[in-house]
């Protein structure tokens, strides 16, 4: 029971140090008070925190004050209330500290969801998942912007030498602060995205598309157990590539990006001669309400329309108009594009 309270305890401790050196990073005026009442004259809680903030920012990076010996810390501020709070603990029975123990134990357990987890001993992960619907912004602690897409799910590691983003699922857009010294990543399937400092999108929903804002990346692909090889695709800026997230079958060359695949960012997109069953997939990814068409053929139907694509209800009177239909709102859950009906 001691061996497993103690390796509780220090997993802990590490995912603590992590919350403070990405608090650190953010704003370090408002959390500094804290972060020196939570190390107090604890040199391992020190050292915890200087491992966390170096695997943000690189193995030469001092951590921001609050690093050195208890005594080069100076005054720790003290409450009263903790030095009888010490006291009264020393009457714990070993029967109270057994229940306590089990009861960080699921604590903990419930924590690691929700807090940020060493992948190693100098790297930082973290998750991100979005709900259907939801559009999420998120500043990474290098300065690293992402912008997450509808039901999208993603783990960010940073070490002191490599930023790495694996993407499960969705779509996002990566604004990446340059660092030379750190290669940024994204593995999508079977391949790998690296720049220094660009903007691109990624979007795994079924088939892999990498696209390029700016900058410059190179997409590589293949994986020593398996899947096609092939060369790597250096992409410029307007292009494109798609792919099969397994490599069963080679990439095809770089095309140009329509303009409208990258207007997902403000939900509002143009849709230029493209089939309503096109338009009616895209937009099922932002809501669980389902447009439906009663007759299937419509879905062959070619529009030409500007459209929220996160308002179901919006683009069912939208297309309803453009396509001479009525909307049947009369199921939970569904709307439903009908032939109008004849007046009698």
């Amino acid at each position: 029971m001691a061996g497993l309270f103690d390796r509780l305890r220090a997993a802990w401790l590490e995912r603590q140090a992590a919350k403070w050196a990405i608090r650190m990073d953010e704003d370090p005026a408002e959390y500094e008070a804290g972060l020196r009442r939570w190390i107090g004259e604890d040199q391992v809680r020190a050292d915890a925190y200087n491992r966390a903030y170096r695997a943000l920012h690189g193995a030469g990076s001092p951590a921001r004050k609050i690093y050195g010996t208890a005594a080069q810390r100076g005054t720790v501020i003290r409450d009263p209330y903790l030095r009888s709070t010490r006291r009264k603990l020393a009457l714990v029975t070993p029967f109270s500290l057994i229940l306590a123990s089990g009861a960080l134990y699921f604590l903990l357990k419930r924590m690691a969801d929700f807090a940020p987890k060493p992948a190693g001993d100098h790297a930082v992960t973290q998750d991100y998942t979005t709900h259907i619907g939801e559009v999420r912004p998120v500043r990474l602690a290098d300065g690293t912007q992402l912008l997450l897409d509808t039901n999208t799910e993603l783990r960010v590691t940073m070490t002191p030498s490599a930023r790495r983003i694996v993407m499960d699922r969705g779509r996002a857009r990566f604004t990446v602060a340059p660092d030379a010294a750190r290669p940024f990543s994204v593995i999508a399937g079977d391949a790998t995205i690296t720049d220094r400092g660009t903007v691109f999108d990624v979007e795994s929903y079924g088939d892999v598309r990498v696209r390029l804002i700016s900058g410059a990346v190179d997409v590589t692909f293949g994986k020593p157990t398996g899947g096609v090889k092939t060369r790597a695709i250096h992409l410029q800026p307007g292009q494109q590539v798609r792919f099969d997230p397994a490599l069963t079958a080679r990439p095809g060359p770089p095309t140009v990006t329509p303009a409208s695949d990258t207007q997902w960012v403000t939900g509002l997109k143009t849709f230029d001669d493209v089939p309503v069953g096109e338009i009616l997939d895209e937009v099922s990814r932002y809501s669980t309400t389902r447009i439906v068409l009663a007759d299937p053929s419509i879905a062959t139907h070619r529009a030409f329309l500007d459209l929220d694509v996160r308002d179901a209800s919006a683009v069912a009177q939208n297309l309803a108009l453009y396509l001479k239909l009525d909307v049947d709102a009369s199921k939970p859950d569904q709307l439903i594009l009908r032939a109008r009906s004849q007046p009698d």
